[in-house]
């Protein structure tokens, strides 16, 4: 008897516990913003972003859009959602709205904010504090991002050349074209160093190929010369540094070559070559 008392005991506590746990989750997934109008829900959104309480900013443009969504307060509130998924820490959504907003909307004027976030935040991503806040070397990290941030950053230059986002975009290209071609040139003094001087040569060739206009120019071709000299490939290794002496007369390893016979006589001209030679069609010994 005692024991079929305290089972009852049991199976009642059981419930009452199963049925708090239900009133509260019924509880946490009410709405707190739910009946609120369209134009109050944008402006107190809105508002809340601008005082950087991004948190309640989010939950607000999130309701938003969840009881009027393809509004034109839902597409304003969405650009507004963007950047604080972003200044609140949570990039991953913020590029996954922005990529949303671009395929709902990619004729509208304001998908140049769309993608102009998207750049900026790979532009930062994979960024912890202390590289926030600290001296960040970029050009040692892979640059997958920075690939991803230059092609949306082109985007807004290309498809909305006369956006205020222009400027800043052309500007943080200018500095992702630098960072990719150090890696480059990383990677390509890396194989220099192991003795693996075609895979240096390739990689070096690679900053003269897809980052013409950058400073590491003058270092990729240092570099392919004494590549050359070292796969003792002389006909590569002389043109390579005609090339940068005519462009870098400073740099030693410019005149580190042997004029050609053609070019013994004092009237020789130099000839500023503008693509690099290549290994195709030699053979190393």
């Amino acid at each position: 008897m005692l024991k079929t008392i305290l089972r009852l005991v049991g199976v009642i506590t059981l419930c009452i516990g199963l049925l708090t746990a239900c009133s509260h989750s019924t509880k946490k997934n009410v709405d707190p913003y739910a009946g609120m109008s369209a134009t109050y829900l944008y402006a107190l959104g809105h508002n809340m972003a601008q005082k950087d309480d991004y948190s309640d900013a989010v939950k607000v443009l999130e309701s938003l859009n969840s009881q009027y969504p393809f509004t034109q307060y839902s597409k304003l509130g969405t650009l507004t959602l963007i950047y604080s998924y972003y200044r609140d820490g949570d990039p991953a959504l913020a590029l996954a709205t922005a990529s949303r907003y671009i395929r709902l909307y990619p004729t509208d004027p304001d998908a140049a904010y769309a993608y102009y976030m998207m750049g900026v935040i790979d532009f930062n991503n994979g960024r912890g504090f202390l590289e926030r806040h600290f001296p960040y070397a970029m050009s040692q990290h892979a640059i997958s991002n920075y690939q991803a941030a230059y092609k949306n950053f082109q985007m807004v230059i290309s498809q909305y050349p006369q956006s205020i986002y222009t400027t800043d975009a052309r500007r943080r290209m200018m500095y992702l074209k630098s960072v990719m071609a150090q890696y480059e040139l990383n990677i390509a003094e890396f194989y220099y160093q192991q003795g693996a001087y075609v895979a240096s040569a390739n990689r070096a060739s690679n900053v003269l190929i897809h980052y013409p206009h950058t400073i590491q120019v003058e270092a990729a071709l240092a570099l392919m010369v004494k590549d050359y000299h070292a796969l003792d490939l002389p006909n590569l290794a002389n043109q390579t540094a005609r090339l940068l002496g005519a462009n870098f007369p400073a740099n030693p390893e410019g005149k580190n070559y042997q004029p050609l016979p053609s070019e013994m006589g004092p009237s020789a001209p130099v000839q500023h070559i503008i693509a690099p030679p290549t290994l195709a069609g030699h053979t190393t010994k």
